[in-house]
């Protein structure tokens, strides 16, 4: 896919495409977890980002990652290869700032579960409330609303503490495939997902991040070989410690 900007600048207003800046970032993780959940199969992650901010505050970033999915009650089949297009508006005003955007999560492999969301944040010095909306959960029958609530703590110039909560809810939860062959809810309960981690930053760029993370999640059986156990929740298992190095530019 080829980006021009000067075609993105015609079709946007001059203020939009105001003079801006570029960045991004390439990390390298032990796991790729997704909201308390693994999408790594808890088996190391590489991932790469960039970002353009015109400074009317506008943005646009590209980000992509390798990943395998553990769980078939979730998703079908497999997928390696994902690639997210954002597009959105971040400001801030004194201590306080807010970022909108769209996301759009692509999956190369697997196009089926590809998915759009939309995302709201509000933050306070280094306190952060999100909210984030798929109206269809990965390509399922499925609405899912996530709210997260994030604090840093700063120690001092090299250390910082984070820690956090988040909700997940699902409109739908069992999977069930209707007369066309699609499903329906997303294999798990609505759930609550925790994290708390240490940060060490470097002055050449590098961060590293040292991440507890768990939920409470539970996951559902279905069309189960044994009748009884169709629509049995069982414990997710999702507690993970992760260790990650990035390199912002």
């Amino acid at each position: 896919m080829k980006f021009k900007l000067p075609l993105l600048c015609l079709a946007l207003s001059t203020q939009i495409c105001s003079a801006g800046t570029f960045s991004g970032f390439a990390k390298i993780s032990s796991n790729y977890i997704w909201r308390g959940i693994t999408f790594s199969d808890n088996n190391p992650a590489v991932a790469a980002s960039a970002n353009y901010t015109f400074d009317s505050g506008f943005y646009g970033n590209i980000y992509g990652t390798n990943l395998s999915f553990a769980e078939p009650t979730i998703f079908e089949g497999t997928s390696s290869r994902e690639i997210d297009f954002t597009g959105g508006y971040a400001k801030a005003f004194g201590d306080w700032g807010i970022n909108v955007f769209y996301n759009r999560y692509e999956y190369i492999d697997q196009p089926k579960i590809s998915s759009n969301e939309y995302s709201a944040y509000l933050s306070y010095k280094t306190t952060t409330i999100q909210f984030d909306h798929q109206p269809n959960w990965f390509g399922y029958n499925s609405r899912s609303n996530y709210a997260r609530l994030t604090h840093l703590h700063v120690i001092d110039q090299k250390f910082n503490l984070i820690g956090g909560i988040g909700y997940n809810h699902q409109s739908r939860t069992k999977r069930m495939e209707d007369a066309k062959g699609d499903w329906k809810g997303a294999g798990f309960s609505s759930y609550m997902d925790y994290f708390i981690g240490l940060q060490v930053k470097e002055d050449n760029g590098f961060l590293y991040e040292f991440l507890f993370t768990d939920t409470n999640r539970k996951t559902i059986s279905y069309a189960s070989d044994v009748p009884s156990d169709d629509g049995k929740r069982e414990s997710a298992n999702d507690q993970a410690f992760t260790v990650s190095l990035t390199k912002s530019f």
